[in-house]
């Protein structure tokens, strides 16, 4: 796939050292508590892939909360060079605030923190925020901003969901590859591409992806072999983890499954799925 380079606004040669990196899946385990004031090292965007910690939290739940004064300080210390500060108010202002301008500022800033760890290893403790950083950049890109210079690109959109993908190993962005090869890009990806990177994106602990993966192999659809165990396994995991306010999907999808099973396939998946959380974080009720 070809990319249009004087599209990269912002991004520079620190995009393309990623666009070069290997696509070696790489499965980031850093901890740290969600929002730490006294230390930005120690915060990890990262909740499942932490599978000690007991977060079950996405990203995708929520931000920082930052309050004008810490938002004087964090746009400071951005101005030095710190690439969390850059981090944080890139989720500032793409979640907590509204309004063009503000994306567009978003964006900028997720665009810094690529070019400034542009040159860094995936094993890097600072590379969950570069590899959120990459997956929120591709979601302006699929989308844009609209009245700005960010339009819709769907081939940066891609190259930097695969990047976050495969060098980071961020299951956001391989449910996002899902969901362009599941949609838009149909003409360029094939039904078992598109379930490859749902399945990748369920075992790394997206809990969307979790429930979707778990439907296709309960109906057997979309060239997902049916197996109802398995996939009942999958949709109770990810009920287990979901958030009820946040992931109503998810909870219809398991309550229709679970409708239509057998009570020897709930007990089984039930058994199957404490296991898997048992193993992925030591405590089934912190998973």
């Amino acid at each position: 796939m070809r990319i249009n380079r004087k599209h990269i606004k912002g991004l520079g040669s620190g995009f393309a050292a990623f666009a070069m990196m290997s696509a070696t899946l790489v499965t980031m385990m850093v901890s740290g508590p969600a929002l730490a004031q006294s230390s930005t090292e120690d915060i990890s965007p990262f909740k499942f892939h932490d599978l000690d910690s007991g977060a079950n939290t996405n990203l995708s739940d929520g931000a920082p909360t930052v309050d004008p004064v810490s938002v004087e300080a964090l746009e400071f210390a951005a101005k030095e060079g710190d690439e969390i500060a850059m981090w944080q108010l890139g989720r500032h202002y793409s979640v907590r605030a509204k309004g063009k301008g503000n994306h567009l500022r978003a964006f900028e800033m997720f665009s810094r923190l690529v070019r400034t760890q542009g040159a860094q290893t995936p094993y890097s403790n600072k590379a969950p925020f570069t590899a959120h950083a990459l997956v929120s950049l591709g979601s302006y890109y699929r989308k844009g901003i609209p009245d700005t210079y960010v339009s819709r690109n769907s081939d940066l959109a891609w190259s930097m969901f695969m990047t976050a993908a495969t060098s980071y190993g961020d299951p956001r962005a391989q449910y996002s590859l899902f969901q362009m090869c599941d949609g838009e890009l149909t003409d360029r990806c094939s039904q078992v591409q598109a379930g490859r990177w749902l399945k990748r994106s369920a075992v790394n602990g997206e809990i969307i992806a979790q429930a979707q993966f778990g439907h296709r192999q309960f109906e057997g659809e979309k060239g997902v072999r049916r197996d109802k165990v398995a996939g009942l396994t999958w949709l109770t995991i990810a009920r287990e983890r979901a958030h009820v306010a946040r992931h109503a999907q998810v909870f219809e999808l398991h309550e229709r499954a679970f409708s239509l099973a057998s009570a020897e396939e709930r007990q089984e998946a039930r058994v199957r799925a404490e296991k898997w959380m048992q193993q992925k974080c030591g405590n089934v009720l912190t998973c």
